[in-house]
């Protein structure tokens, strides 16, 4: 049971960088460069 919740729980997460991933690919790169100007 713990193994199937920990499973879950790894998918749930990789959905949601995915879903991340595709919102700063579908933003403009103008707004994407000047947050990683900021990060660094």
């Amino acid at each position: 049971m713990e193994v199937q919740a920990a499973t879950c729980f790894l998918f749930s997460l990789l959905a949601f960088a995915a879903g991340i991933i595709l919102l700063v690919i579908s933003t403009d790169k103008e707004v994407i460069e000047s947050v990683a100007i900021r990060l660094v």
